[in-house]
């Protein structure tokens, strides 16, 4: 799964948009040591005395990824860039709903209802950090250097979305089947 330079910055503008403070230019999420279920602030006192309050560790975990996810579309000045970049900011979004996913626990209501995209970026996520759970073949071509002659498996997210439901010895078998085949990222 691949992005171009206007999905990078379409990305950049939601994202500023919705999970940015439009007052005070910083995370959201910097507000959460102000929630009643979160760990409260940190307080410390340095050698001279002087105390030092620092937001809740949950609060300033996803507000550093938040920023970091920022500074990543930011990054990309031709098409090549987000693709080699695309892999990269899935993982953090991955990282992103985890800890969304476990803050949203630790609430008083204590739900969390994953939503297609979380599945799509978990889905994806899952195939980049671990891809021998699902490749059946030696070598992987990218969809934009792809040239063969026999077909190949084609790995997009119909491939992930039916991987996903699929048992434990259903997905062995499956990659026994598939054994040796080209694949396609798409």
């Amino acid at each position: 799964m691949t992005y171009d330079r206007a999905d990078f910055q379409r990305l950049k503008t939601k994202l500023r948009a919705t999970l940015f403070s439009q007052e005070r230019d910083e995370p959201l999420s910097c507000r959460l040591h102000d929630a009643p279920f979160s760990h409260g602030m940190l307080g410390l006192e340095t050698e001279d005395g002087e105390h030092v309050y620092l937001h809740a560790a949950e609060a300033c975990n996803i507000a550093g990824v938040i920023t970091s996810i920022e500074r990543l579309l930011s990054l990309p000045r031709s098409n090549v860039a987000c693709r080699e970049l695309s892999e990269v900011l899935l993982l953090r979004l991955d990282v992103l709903r985890e800890y969304l996913c476990t803050a949203a626990k630790r609430s008083p209501q204590g739900r969390y209802s994953e939503a297609e995209p979380d599945r799509v970026v978990r889905r994806w996520a899952g195939f980049l950090k671990h891809p021998s759970d699902y490749l059946f073949a030696h070598r992987c071509l990218p969809s934009w250097d792809f040239t063969a002659e026999e077909p190949s498996i084609e790995i997009d997210c119909a491939f992930l979305a039916a991987w996903d439901g699929l048992r434990p010895n259903e997905r062995n078998q499956k990659k026994s089947d598939l054994a040796h085949q080209l694949e396609q990222i798409l």
